[in-house]
């Protein structure tokens, strides 16, 4: 499984923090479903990862 590290600026950490309490889910699970959001809208089909 992939470990990404991140640290963002302040302004950032508060819109992430924003986003997943309004969604209800934690900063790291947040993060995940955005990037498999992403992925499958702009990936190649066979690159894509499959949400959970």
């Amino acid at each position: 499984m992939l470990q990404i590290t991140r640290y963002p600026d302040d302004a950032t950490q508060a819109l992430l923090e924003q986003a997943a309490q309004a969604d209800g889910l934690s900063k790291s699970r947040w993060v995940s479903e955005m990037i498999c959001q992403y992925a499958t809208l702009e990936w190649p089909r066979e690159c894509a990862i499959k949400p959970r």
